[in-house]
């Protein structure tokens, strides 16, 4: 466990840091003479925190919180970055308490028979592999959860890290880009 901590923390301590700097600039008020300011707009920090934090909530996660942001008139730069630092930060909690989620689950399940559920997701799991469960998982089950199964599964934290951000990447630009066309479309100025 120390030494997964040891691992991860710097990439913890990054994301944390990169999404308090990311709301500060947001929230600061227009000097005029900064660009970043200029571009990320600077009406609503509290607005860009709360994105970050539902971001990171299991079930509310990018699916809800980019298309409602950006219908708020919120900058989608902003929005998508700090909406994707939220999502995929529990991931990483994840990876770190990794040995404590699978003592937990051997807890629970104990050594007998596994389920028909556990075995269906085993079965997809070995045919899809970790990139298929890491691409999907933001859209179909959430990230918290994509990511407990990889765990309980046996993947290798690396790949799950990779492909967990890959995938919530992908949906994020896809959720940001559909929500201002979406906007676009009915009329909207952002």
């Amino acid at each position: 466990m120390r030494n997964i901590a040891r691992r991860y923390l710097p990439v913890v301590v990054f994301l944390f840091l990169l999404t308090v700097s990311t709301a500060v600039v947001a929230a600061a008020p227009d000097t005029g003479n900064g660009w970043l300011t200029d571009a990320l707009g600077a009406d609503a920090g509290v607005g860009y925190v709360a994105v970050f934090v539902l971001a990171a909530v299991p079930w509310i996660e990018i699916f809800f919180v980019v298309p409602i942001a950006v219908g708020l008139g919120m900058n989608p730069v902003a929005v998508a970055v700090l909406a994707f630092l939220g999502n995929v930060l529990p991931v990483f909690v994840i990876l770190a308490a990794r040995g404590r989620v699978g003592d937990w689950w051997s807890r629970r399940t104990g050594d007998g028979e596994p389920s028909r559920r556990t075995r269906r997701a085993r079965r997809l799991f070995d045919r899809y592999g970790t990139p298929g469960l890491g691409l999907s998982a933001p859209m179909i089950t959430g990230v918290h959860l994509g990511a407990l199964v990889a765990v309980l599964l046996g993947a290798r934290d690396r790949s799950v890290a990779v492909w967990m951000s890959l995938g919530v990447g992908v949906w994020t630009v896809v959720f940001t880009a559909g929500s201002v066309a979406g906007l676009s479309l009915l009329g909207t100025s952002l």
